[in-house]
């Protein structure tokens, strides 16, 4: 961490008194020891070693380079002063002497510098081994975390551990004000002081990016621990809602058949206000029945368990059939068909396609005004053939159109009783069409009045399509 020079100043000083105490014993001691040298006439070479070492230790236990510099100069005119002619003088008459005293500062030099070196090396590997520990903990302690509160306590501590100020965690992106904890897919937020974002060193920077990112991991996967709790709650709600939905739907079945058959025995025996209010009962019983119908299918695709068996079905019968049962139960629409002059064969599910059918006739008939005609077309292509049925209502607004086959929802801007459905037959006839190995598509007319939508079946199992975006362009049936 950079410290301000105030800060700088004052650690110095108090480091000063132990380290100048230091200082003052060796080159005391080398002094003395050397001067029981000089009078035993030992070789002066002895005395300069002691020097040499007694700045080796000054070295070795000051904590700032700059006293094994001011070490090594004071030992070499120390010598000069106790040991070296004229004695107890600064002056030099031997010119030979400044060789001796030019090495021996050097040496000294050198020896300072290396110690200090040594001693920092050895500081930051003590730093760096307190950092993994410290980063081993937090690990610990984050994985033993029980939910997001708590991630951020732990890591909170940590980091005003590190910075000696408190801190605390905001969420939301990241700037330059503080520290950020930052996941592989979004940012959580970041860590904020109180006073200014203190500085660090690079080797500290390190350590506390690691702490952000051990954050981050942690964050990250209580956030999918959540998602995947929410998602099996959202599994279990849609089974028990599709559960629900199939065994209500079955229930309904048998009692709506009997509504509609004595409805329709009505119908034909009984005439003037009573024919009218068995029509009605028939047609709402229809309309329930065939929402049944419709939730029954959806609760199969969504479970995964319609099951799809395909077989050549010649397509005029498969065609007259749907149209056939449609203007049963709207005796008072036209639906006008055309077909391909040849005799046209498709591997499909006949009964699932008869519903498809069903239910976009039926949506376009909630759009077309009375008295205007259905219009359903069938067209060949070398390797489809396509099944495209027309209205001429309003047509489908641009908000709409990319939302026309999603699940539950109707067109927007319509009053709610406009026309009854709850946004389910052309979800059913998407899934159904795709089953098949087709598509689907939903499109104004040409004409600028009125919708059409449009699917696709390939015309024999296995066969290569031209792909959907490529098979779609052209799909208006002109017969």
């Amino acid at each position: 961490m950079k410290f301000e020079k105030g800060k700088k100043r004052r650690t110095v000083f108090y480091g000063s008194g132990r380290e100048l105490l230091i200082v003052f014993v060796n080159l005391a001691g080398a002094t003395l020891l050397g001067s029981l040298f000089w009078k035993l006439d030992f070789p002066e070479t002895n005395i300069v070693l002691l020097y040499s070492f007694a700045i080796f230790l000054i070295a070795r236990f000051c904590a700032h380079p700059i006293y094994g510099v001011l070490a090594a100069i004071a030992g070499t005119l120390i010598y000069n002063y106790f040991f070296t002619e004229p004695y107890f003088t600064l002056n030099v008459y031997d010119s030979t002497c400044l060789i001796t005293f030019m090495t021996m500062t050097i040496t000294s030099l050198l020896t300072s510098a290396l110690v200090s070196s040594d001693q920092e090396h050895l500081a930051q590997t003590k730093r760096k081994e307190a950092q993994v520990r410290a980063l081993y903990l937090l690990t610990n302690e984050l994985n033993q975390a029980r939910d997001e509160a708590q991630i951020l306590e732990i890591g909170t501590r940590m980091i005003e551990q590190t910075f000696h100020q408190p801190a605390r965690f905001v969420y939301g992106a990241c700037s330059s004000r503080g520290w950020c904890v930052q996941g592989p897919q979004k940012e959580f937020g970041m860590f904020l002081f109180d006073e200014k974002t203190p500085a660090v060193q690079p080797d500290q920077e390190e350590f506390v990016r690691s702490i952000c990112e051990c954050m981050a991991i942690a964050l990250d996967r209580e956030y999918n621990v959540q998602e995947k709790i929410r998602s099996q709650e959202e599994r279990i709600q849609e089974h028990d809602r599709a559960n629900l939905l199939r065994s209500i739907s079955h229930d309904l079945r048998t009692p709506l058949s009997a509504i509609m058959g004595s409805s329709e025995m009505l119908q034909h025996e009984q005439s003037g206000q009573v024919r009218k209010l068995a029509d009605g009962i028939y047609q709402n019983a229809r309309w329930l029945y065939d929402l049944v119908e419709n939730i029954l299918i959806l609760t199969r695709i969504n479970d995964g368990r319609m099951q799809i068996h395909k077989q050549p079905e010649a397509v005029e019968e498969v065609v007259g059939y749907a149209v056939g049962l449609f203007e049963k139960n709207n005796p008072n629409q036209r639906v006008d068909v055309r077909l391909p002059k040849d005799f046209v064969m498709v591997d499909m599910d006949a009964k699932l396609i008869t519903q498809v059918l069903l239910n976009l006739l039926e949506n376009a008939r909630k759009h077309t005004p009375p008295g205007q005609p259905i219009e359903l077309t069938v067209k060949e292509t070398d390797r489809e053939v396509r099944f495209c049925v027309a209205d001429h209502g309003a047509g489908i607004r641009a908000q709409d159109m990319e939302h026309v086959f999603e699940m539950f929802y109707t067109q927007a801007g319509q009053a709610v009783d406009a026309h009854r459905g709850v946004g389910l037959g052309l979800t059913i006839c998407e899934s159904i069409v795709k089953a098949h190995g087709g598509w689907i598509k939903a499109e104004n007319r040409a004409s600028g009045q009125g919708a059409m939508l449009t699917f696709a079946l390939k015309k024999k199992e296995g066969e290569n399509d031209h792909g959907n975006e490529q098979s779609q362009d052209g799909a208006h049936c002109r017969g």
